[in-house]
């Protein structure tokens, strides 16, 4: 029969598992999420530069989300190539 120290040996290492496995799903989902952000983004970006309804609407929120470190640039952006 195992002894007490040998099954908190075990347990010790189940957590351990545990946990890796926890943190690569989480980073999993992490990746996941940010691609799906950029296509979100480039869909988004593509439109504006054609429509100029979903570029004023872009716009509004930009300037009420994006603080002002990252506003010019992802304006920029949003203008497209000039």
């Amino acid at each position: 029969m195992e002894d007490l120290k040998e099954l908190e040996s075990r347990r010790a290492q189940i957590d351990a598992r545990i946990k890796m496995l926890q943190a690569r799903d989480r980073s999993s989902k992490r990746k996941r999420q940010t691609r799906a952000k950029i296509i979100l983004g480039e869909v988004a970006l593509n439109l504006a530069q054609r429509e100029f309804e979903i570029f004023t609407a872009l716009a509004i929120e930009i300037s009420q989300i994006v603080g002002d470190r990252d506003r010019d640039i992802v304006f920029d952006l949003l203008k497209g190539p000039t």
